[in-house]
């Protein structure tokens, strides 16, 4: 009796391990993109600067920029530009108050059975010494300025058939739709609201929204080459491109005059962009992905305080 009791627990243990190897991975790896609103995440290197350097030469140090690309956009060489705002460059004897990445940083990228992170890499301002004898001790803050090119992919899944107002209880999808499905990369800027409705008896209007979704400034792709500042006139600006692949649709937004590429506006870190699908050759509901890509330049900032000591006693 008691052997028999044992194989029951042995087979209930056994059946627990075989249902626990088995179990469905999570539904967060599910889908085209990873997501989230991060772009490029910054931070100073622990003790770059330290919290307490000499003045009068005495001491060497680094100031260290810690960057790790947290959304799914790679990041080329050269790419992002680190500009220091608070020092005096001569008085730190800096020959530049600004610096770019030397090494590319992969986006996080979503794989078959899991995800990987994004990759880190530094900027690195170096033998800085204060060269002035102070009276007293002096507190600094110093702010690391980062811009950095970017981009978004969004995809959304439209219903399309060649009439579109001829209503159809057999169709797959539905012609008119307030909440249609799309997802985006991870980054800084969002498509969202995307919505359409047949229009006429031969198209389908779609909108969507651009939203600046994470902390920072946003200004048009290729803002900056040597510093990272402030241009009011690029301020709040996206470059967009709205596509299909292949045949069956063709498509117009009121992007620069009809077009479906160009560079359109914030207004309060949002913008709504309509577009038609017409030419569209199924009499036959059918899904079919509209491709939207944003490219940008993206600003954030850091900050640190530390202190020059005076030797002058």
């Amino acid at each position: 009796m008691k052997k028999s009791i044992s194989s029951i627990l042995l087979l209930i243990v056994l059946l627990l391990f075989v249902v626990a190897c088995t179990k469905p991975s999570s539904q967060a790896t599910k889908g085209r993109f990873i997501g989230g609103s991060e772009g490029l995440k910054i931070s100073f290197i622990k003790d770059e600067p330290p919290a307490v350097v000499s003045d009068n030469n005495q001491d060497e140090f680094d100031i260290g920029i810690n960057l790790k690309n947290a959304g799914e956009e790679d990041i080329e060489a050269n790419d992002v530009i680190v500009t220091l705002n608070g020092i005096e460059k001569d008085v730190f004897s800096l020959s530049s108050l600004s610096a770019k990445n030397e090494d590319s940083l992969a986006g996080k990228q979503r794989l078959r059975d899991r995800d990987i992170e994004g990759e880190e890499g530094e900027v690195l301002f170096q033998k800085l010494k204060y060269k002035e004898q102070l009276p007293a001790d002096l507190d600094v803050e110093v702010r690391a300025d980062v811009c950095y090119e970017y981009g978004t992919l969004a995809i959304a899944e439209l219903c399309l058939k060649k009439q579109p107002n001829e209503r159809n209880t057999n169709d797959i999808c539905e012609l008119t739709d307030e909440n249609v499905d799309a997802s985006n990369s991870g980054a800084p800027v969002k498509i969202a609201n995307v919505m359409q409705r047949p229009k006429g008896n031969d198209k389908v209007l779609f909108t969507f929204d651009i939203i600046k979704d994470g902390s920072g400034d946003v200004f048009e792709s290729g803002t900056f080459s040597d510093k990272c500042g402030v241009d009011d006139d690029k301020l709040d600006r996206v470059n967009i491109d709205v596509h299909f692949r292949g045949s069956g649709a063709s498509l117009s937004c009121n992007i620069a005059g009809g077009k479906t590429k160009g560079t359109v506006k914030l207004l309060s870190g949002k913008r709504t962009v309509r577009c038609e699908a017409s030419s569209i050759s199924q009499d036959i509901a059918f899904k079919k992905p509209v491709e939207i890509k944003l490219d940008y330049t993206f600003k954030d900032s850091v900050s640190k305080t530390f202190t020059v000591e005076s030797t002058d006693f």
